[in-house]
């Protein structure tokens, strides 16, 4: 197959009749979710990532059949795993107040911002509000990270019922899936994971795997992990961040990807920062050490957003103007593996 250097545009005739929502990139899969609650997929096939029932690959986008009927809200993949979340109850918003007004009553009244991860509680452009959803799974499950109880691949999307100790798992709002793992934030602001263990990736130490969901009780200075706003999954790592706007993180250190070993930030006079992307590069850093509790990240200020890639994380910090004074998602900050600049273009380190 060749390579595209370029911007290329999807089609099929499946897509032609249907608006855009939200796309979810996995390994070499990727889905989409129209405004109609239609799921497609494309890409390897393998494992049953489309989730069609084989393990075809296909180029185009095609509808999953298993999610026709669902009010599906939102999507996310892993590497070779795929995630939707269908709606429980939608709830009519006749307010007429802006997004902006919108956001911030739901982040004051659920604890949680729309948009999170794999999951938004908010129903596309805001007209609508979920009261929480069912997660459904399919794919690679090689480790449990599907959360169905075993550790088969999937072919067709199934919903995830039970949570370890057969409990129901409660409504939930966003979704983010790792190579080998999964997590989960509910509508009551607490985080679920599932899946392989290794290095500390779930949030709790657990043996070698979990094949259901479990809850993530606490994080590494003994504080109840409640009032979660946002999830997001590496390749081996797993971030949050919290109702008070700190990044928590864990699981596998090795490239820096945790953050844990932040130097202090430089100050100038009036208290604003030297820089807004410290390099923590994995190799230079005494810390890089797996966690499998959740820890705080040392960053300067409030975060409003943070995202994992493979082997770094990302976060957009609230910054401050030339006269000292808050502005809010003005900086980003990252940390972890470089090597080919995608934590700061201003060093380049060896492979």
């Amino acid at each position: 197959m060749r390579r595209l250097g370029r911007p290329w545009v999807v089609e099929s005739l499946d897509l032609a009749q249907h608006r855009v929502e939200k796309v979810a990139c996995g390994w070499q899969h990727s889905l989409l979710l129209t405004h109609a609650a239609v799921v497609m997929s494309w890409g390897f096939g393998g494992y049953g990532a489309l989730g069609h029932g084989t393990k075809y690959s296909t180029g185009a986008p095609s509808i999953i059949d298993a999610l026709l009927g669902q009010h599906v809200v939102s999507i996310a993949a892993g590497s070779y795993s795929s995630f939707a979340l269908t709606a429980i109850a939608v709830i009519p918003d006749h307010s007429s107040a802006g997004a902006g007004t919108r956001r911030r009553r739901w982040m004051r009244n659920n604890g949680h911002a729309p948009g999170a991860a794999c999951g938004t509680a908010e129903h596309v452009q805001g007209r609508e509000r979920s009261t929480g959803g069912v997660l459904w799974s399919w794919g690679w499950g090689k480790s449990g990270q599907l959360g169905q109880g075993h550790c088969r691949n999937v072919l067709v999307p199934r919903a995830v019922e039970e949570m370890d100790a057969n409990a129901p798992v409660p409504p939930v709002v966003a979704a983010a899936g790792g190579h080998e793992h999964l997590l989960v934030l509910t509508k009551a602001g607490r985080v679920l994971s599932c899946g392989s263990g290794k290095n500390g990736r779930l949030g709790y130490v657990c043996s070698t795997e979990e094949w259901r969901l479990r809850s993530v009780e606490g994080d590494a200075a003994g504080n109840s992990l409640v009032w979660v706003a946002q999830i997001a999954a590496g390749f081996a790592h797993s971030a949050l961040l919290d109702h008070q706007g700190d990044v928590l993180t864990c699981g596998q250190g090795a490239h820096g990807a945790l953050g844990h070993s932040f130097p202090p930030p430089a100050k100038k006079a009036g208290g604003r920062s030297l820089h807004a992307s410290p390099i923590s590069d994995g190799f230079l850093s005494p810390i890089v050490a797996d966690c499998p509790l959740f820890r705080k990240v040392p960053l300067p200020r409030q975060v409003s957003r943070v995202v994992c890639g493979g082997f770094f994380t990302a976060a957009v910090v609230d910054g401050e103007d030339d006269l000292g004074l808050l502005v809010s998602g003005s900086e980003v900050w990252t940390f972890g593996r470089n090597e080919s600049r995608q934590v700061s273009f201003e060093t380049l380190l060896p492979l």
